[in-house]
């Protein structure tokens, strides 16, 4: 399997599920700059500050794609996606961003929520993530761009 090169930024609250989609990550031969937000607001404040990342990251930012859990405190993934879709209306830097919601959630009140908004590509469960769901998830959304 051929590696993918692409940053990623993992939005979730729990160390220990940020900690295993590094290493699925890994085994599922995606190489680049990973960067993790503990909740909503940590990663919208790190998209928001384009110009300050874009020099300390260069070419890993801003990331080709982001998974998103849903429930978060502080921000969780709905109110930030629509702080995104906010902050995305004014420039056009993070329309390649591809997005998969990465939860435990399997209400369908969450999946309709997210399904609001056009620039999430996948919803994607915790329970039944494997090396094989994350490539595929990359080498259809990211290797083809």
């Amino acid at each position: 399997m051929d590696p993918i090169d692409c940053s990623v930024l993992i939005i979730d609250d729990q160390e220990s599920d940020r900690y295993y989609l590094k290493r699925l990550l890994r085994k599922a031969n995606i190489r680049g700059h990973v960067t993790e937000a503990s909740d909503g607001q940590q990663a919208i404040d790190y998209l928001a500050a384009f110009n300050e990342n874009k020099l300390v990251h260069n070419t890993s930012f801003p990331p080709n794609a982001i998974l998103l859990d849903i429930n978060m405190p502080i921000m969780n993934g709905i109110e930030f996606l629509a702080a995104f879709s906010t902050l995305s209306e004014h420039t056009t830097d993070y329309q390649e961003i591809v997005f998969a919601i990465l939860t435990s959630s399997v209400s369908e009140e969450d999946y309709e929520r997210v399904g609001r908004f056009a620039f999430v590509r996948d919803y994607l469960t915790k329970d039944t993530l494997t090396v094989e769901v994350l490539s595929n998830f990359f080498r259809s959304r990211i290797a083809t761009m």
